[in-house]
């Protein structure tokens, strides 16, 4: 399983949610997983994998204690407003201020079917929006205000090449 790097066009579409989930999807899942860790992230989508799926795995404290695998996840609210620093691995060496909802309400699907709901705020809050977008062919480059996107232009041309 290799990162999809920008300008992939799987990073821009809208992934398919997942009806069932299959012994083989659990694998790539956990292959997921497996690649988020080796690549240092705290989460990572089914489109960054290659596979156009409504599929995340997440560990927002990055050792392992609570990493967890979630199918078809939706953010029902949002709260607050946040600004922080952020970067995506399918965008490699860029960086930049995000305004995002300080607080999120998740609902989506465990590996074993049962739904859960989420309340996040903060890192947590903040990776979720990140993870979602992606499934919607969303990058976070995409949220920036128009001077930001102008200084980050000469590395996407880079990353494009």
């Amino acid at each position: 399983m290799n990162l999809k790097i920008y300008p992939d066009p799987v990073l821009r579409r809208r992934a398919a949610s997942l009806r069932r989930v299959t012994d083989a999807d659990l694998q790539r899942l956990r292959g997921m997983l497996e690649l988020m860790y080796e690549l240092g992230g705290i989460g990572l989508a089914g489109p960054q994998a290659g596979w156009s799926a409504r599929a995340v795995v997440m560990d927002t404290d990055g050792r392992g204690e609570g990493e967890r695998i979630f199918i078809n996840p939706k953010i029902i609210e949002s709260d607050g407003m946040a600004e922080d620093q952020e970067g995506c691995l399918s965008l490699p060496g860029i960086r930049s201020t995000v305004v995002r909802a300080e607080k999120v309400v998740v609902v989506a699907y465990a590996e074993d079917g049962k739904r859960l709901e989420i309340d996040a705020e903060g890192l947590q809050a903040r990776a979720w929006q990140h993870e979602i977008d992606h499934l919607n062919g969303v990058l976070f480059i995409d949220k920036l205000p128009a001077a930001a996107q102008m200084n980050i232009r000469h590395r996407l041309k880079e990353l494009s090449s």
